[in-house]
């Protein structure tokens, strides 16, 4: 039974019908029930689903460290959790792995993103110069924004990202980013890492950017 809360014009909660009435942040809203799928374990479905669980996985892995600080404040009527499902969903193949890095999207928010190149230094094939261009009269753009690196080690059942200190600020321009110590570098394959700014009081952010290094 459906429970009118204030008056006949304002929100409901409860089944009427096939019709369902909740409230999400204050927000009243309908939808009807969905029909009953006479084979829910089709190829199709089932593939969707395992697409579906790896996001899941992944993004409730981050949930204090990327989802709730970045993703929650970018959502807009949807939890930053579905909001982050939403955009990286498509990143997964039908195994359940993420087949597309280019394509997922670690931060968001309105900052301009890095845009960084990389270059490998000619003294060591695991260190790599990263710059980035600096112009301080560009809009939600500020020298004292800080430049964050997150690496993914990408695996079947719980893929992992890995925050790198880069100490570095917008207004450096450049970065010497060192992999020679790093013990989860597979030499001959891609390492998978994003770049993102925050303002100095991590409290705004940009897109992420996905760049892909060949270690040889």
């Amino acid at each position: 039974m459906g429970k009118i809360n204030k008056g006949i014009l304002d929100g409901f909660s409860g089944t009427v019908g096939n019709v369902v009435g909740a409230n999400w942040k204050s927000i009243n809203y309908i939808r009807t029930k969905p029909n009953q799928v006479k084979n829910p374990r089709t190829p199709k479905q089932m593939a969707q689903r395992r697409k579906f669980i790896a996001c899941s996985i992944f993004v409730r892995g981050i949930m204090s460290e990327i989802v709730r600080p970045i993703w929650d404040q970018s959502a807009t009527n949807m939890s930053g959790y579905n909001y982050m499902m939403q955009k990286n969903i498509s990143a997964f193949n039908e195994k359940g792995e993420i087949s597309q890095f280019s394509k997922l999207i670690i931060a968001t928010g309105p900052l301009v993103r890095p845009d960084i190149i990389i270059d490998t230094d000619k003294s060591n094939a695991k260190i790599f110069n990263l710059s980035w261009r600096y112009n301080a009269n560009i809009m939600n753009y500020s020298g004292e924004d800080i430049l964050h690196i997150v690496k993914l080690i990408p695996d079947k059942l719980d893929n992992k990202l890995l925050k790198i200190d880069a100490h570095a600020k917008r207004q450096d321009g450049h970065l010497r980013l060192d992999l020679s110590n790093d013990m989860e570098i597979q030499e001959g394959c891609a390492q998978h890492f994003y770049f993102y700014f925050s303002d100095a009081e991590n409290s705004r952010f940009s897109d992420s950017q996905y760049v892909g290094i060949a270690v040889v």
